[in-house]
């Protein structure tokens, strides 16, 4: 006995596929066998796969860019920030310059030093009616800023 395909009931398996009519009306068909629809599943998978990759790797690299373009404009606004605090600290420096030299003009005309008035700061170096370090007695320190020795 000759062994066919018939005897063990296998079959040619493909799909039909359907193209269209000829000149003549009868049905064009494109048999494909099942081991290429196979092949052809495979590699929709991983291409489905791929650009399932591709679409997460740049949706990651989207973030990372916003997140890089919320930092570059936070750090212009710090650097904004800061070059505004140094403009005031100048210029606080410079009115705190233009009060100590006001201040010395005006001790100056009332006859009073730094150590008439107490310190090096001229902050009163007792409370009132203390002997300070000197040994000398302060009579009115601290009601209003005026340095009585007596």
């Amino acid at each position: 006995m000759v062994l066919t395909r018939k005897s063990f009931g296998l079959k040619k398996r493909y799909y039909i596929v359907l193209v269209g009519r000829d000149e003549g009306g009868k049905l064009r068909k494109v048999p494909l066998p099942l081991h290429y629809v196979y092949g052809f599943v495979a590699v929709a998978a991983i291409g489905a796969f791929t650009v399932a990759g591709l679409a997460g790797s740049y949706s990651r690299m989207l973030i990372k860019t916003a997140r890089f373009n919320e930092l570059r404009l936070q750090h212009d606004s710090l650097q904004k920030d800061y070059a505004h605090l140094e403009k005031q600290a100048h210029e606080k420096d410079v009115q705190a310059a233009s009060l100590g030299s006001l201040a010395s003009e005006v001790s100056a005309l009332y006859g009073l030093t730094a150590s008439q008035a107490g310190g090096a700061d001229g902050a009163c170096a007792a409370e009132v009616g203390e002997v300070g370090r000197d040994g000398s007695w302060y009579a009115g320190c601290g009601d209003g800023g005026e340095y009585c020795r007596q």
